[in-house]
């Protein structure tokens, strides 16, 4: 399985999503939230999308790499945790 690439997901659509990263290995729903995973070996990749009004449509507000607790930043690529402001 190829690692995660790094990649900034704030603003996107599920769409924009998808065609970026493919298909998400789990889909949550909770409420008006929907919460992707994608995973590659014991890497992942945990992104929140919320419904925004203006938009009429699920945009990603954050997104959280995750891993081994002694090796997150090799999963993620050596990038950070990422919310909107």
């Amino acid at each position: 399985m190829a690692p995660i690439q790094p990649v900034r997901v704030i603003g996107w659509s599920p769409d924009q999503v998808r065609a970026r990263l493919g298909p998400p290995a789990n889909e949550e729903i909770h409420g008006s939230v929907r919460v992707w995973t994608y995973r590659a070996g014991e890497c992942g990749l945990r992104i929140t999308f919320y419904y925004d009004v203006i938009r009429s449509g699920f945009f990603a507000l954050s997104q959280q790499a995750f891993g081994p607790a002694d090796d997150k930043a090799a999963c993620a690529g050596g990038s950070q945790d990422t919310h909107a402001s």
